[in-house]
C-alpha cells in the first residue's frame, strides 16, 4: 500500500512520533475548527477574539499532544525491549531445563543432609561407574 521507504521511516522512533503527532494535532485542530465555526456563526466575531482564543488553545493543546505522543512512543519501545529480554531469559531458562537431570549429586558425606553455606560447584561428585 505504501512504498517500502515510507514504511521503513515509520518503523523508526522518530517516524512513529511524527505520525502520531500529526494525527493527534490534526484531530485537535479539527475539533477546535468546528468549535470556532459554530461560535463565530452563532455569536458573530467582529473583533476576532474567538479566533484568537481558539488559536491559542490549539497551540497549547498541540504542545501537550506532542509531549504525550513522545511519551507513548518511548513507552512502546520500552515495552518491546522488555518483552525481547523476557523472551531471551525464558529461552535461556528453557535451555537450562533441558539438561540431563542425573548430573547432580546429593549432599556430601558427613554433612548429615545439611546444605553447605558455600555455593555448589557443578558437579560435586561423579556418577558412580557400574
Amino acid at each position: 500500500m505504501l512504498p517500502e521507504q515510507v514504511l521503513i521511516c515509520f518503523r523508526s522512533r522518530l517516524g512513529r512520533y511524527a505520525l502520531m503527532s500529526f494525527l493527534a494535532i490534526a484531530a485537535i485542530g479539527l475539533v477546535l475548527w468546528i468549535i470556532h465555526a459554530q461560535a463565530a456563526s452563532r455569536l458573530g466575531d467582529p473583533t476576532g477574539i474567538i479566533g484568537q482564543t481558539v488559536t491559542l488553545i490549539f497551540f497549547v493543546f498541540a504542545v501537550v499532544a506532542g509531549i504525550a505522543c513522545w511519551f507513548l512512543v518511548l513507552a512502546h519501545d520500552t515495552r518491546r525491549v522488555a518483552e525481547e529480554e523476557s523472551a531471551r531469559q525464558n529461552a535461556l531458562l528453557q535451555k537450562g531445563n533441558r539438561r540431563p537431570q542425573g548430573n547432580r549429586c546429593g549432599p556430601a558425606e558427613g554433612q548429615g543432609g545439611r546444605r553447605s553455606r558455600q555455593p555448589r560447584q557443578e558437579p560435586l561428585c561423579r556418577r558412580p561407574q557400574p
